[in-house]
């Protein structure tokens, strides 16, 4: 008899089974019946937007990407369009036939014939252009009949400043939040990396979200203000950000007065506190 089969003829009794798997029936604890399950009785962490909303937001914002750069004629006509657009019609060709005398000809003669691949794709264009003229961008994207092209058009800085605000607008994050992830995860990585150096922070910069490197070198002379975030309020900032020593400087005079606090007053504690808190990545780096 296999192990199988001498399983299947246990009795079902609770009493009648075997110790060894009463003793481990009671042990285990019951557990959801799959990974999505049990991620959904997870609580969700303070300013933790649920996964649902996130990917609403991304919709949303990707929609509007593209709808933005097809009202300023920068889009792709697919496949779909192509062939659900195309019109139906065959060309004529008329020619004339042989003459019978100088004064006289036959009729015309008519050749029917179905319309090239370039024909047909000049009449599908042509019928879009006169869609979007008639403000019927978004049925033809929400029809997939037209689509944002693979490389945007990034030259005009109001273009990139009108993105970046809507990023943030329409994720409903602090700008202090936004990510290298957010940018990538919506359809503008390579905005970031071509434009930005890869750095959410440079990009928050051009948006008037962040201040400049030479507004903080004048801040930590004149004082520090608040109407904009400071590169290490941020979720992250690049290690090489460290590298410059009046960055540095410039934070630390920045920890002062946000604790209110004279350097004498700052015990090892609080700095290993305080920093941990506002300073993340300069820690990591310097307190080695």
């Amino acid at each position: 008899m296999t192990r199988r089969t001498a399983i299947s003829n246990w009795p079902v009794a609770s009493g009648q089974l075997p110790t060894r798997l009463l003793r481990n029936a009671t042990m285990r604890p019951l557990l959801p019946s799959n990974n999505w399950e049990a991620k959904r009785q997870r609580p969700i962490a303070k300013g933790q937007q649920p996964l649902t909303d996130q990917l609403d937001k991304s919709a949303e914002f990707k929609r509007w990407l593209a709808l933005f750069f097809i009202g300023k004629g920068n889009y792709k006509i697919t496949d779909k369009g192509y062939e659900e657009l195309a019109p139906q019609v065959t060309r004529q060709n008329l020619e004339f036939g042989e003459p019978v005398s100088d004064r006289k000809r036959e009729p015309r003669l008519e050749e029917r014939r179905s319309l090239t691949k370039s024909e047909l794709r000049e009449a599908v264009a042509r019928k879009v252009e006169q869609m979007l003229r008639d403000g019927k961008a978004e049925e033809l994207y929400d029809n997939r009949y037209i689509d944002k092209p693979k490389r945007l058009d990034w030259k005009s800085k109001d273009t990139k400043l009108a993105v970046i605000k809507k990023l943030v607008e329409l994720l409903g994050k602090n700008p202090r939040e936004i990510t290298a992830y957010d940018f990538n995860n919506n359809g503008l990585g390579g905005l970031l990396v071509d434009y930005y150096k890869n750095s959410p922070y440079l990009a928050l910069v051009e948006a008037s979200y962040a201040y400049s490197l030479d507004e903080i070198k004048e801040h930590a002379r004149t004082g520090f203000k608040t109407d904009k975030i400071y590169p290490w309020e941020m979720s992250r900032v690049g290690n090489e950000f460290w590298y410059d020593k009046e960055m540095r400087i410039a934070a630390t005079k920045w920890l002062m007065w946000k604790l209110n606090k004279e350097p004498k007053d700052i015990t090892q504690s609080l700095q290993r506190f305080t920093l941990f808190s506002f300073i993340r990545s300069w820690l990591c780096i310097f307190r080695r």
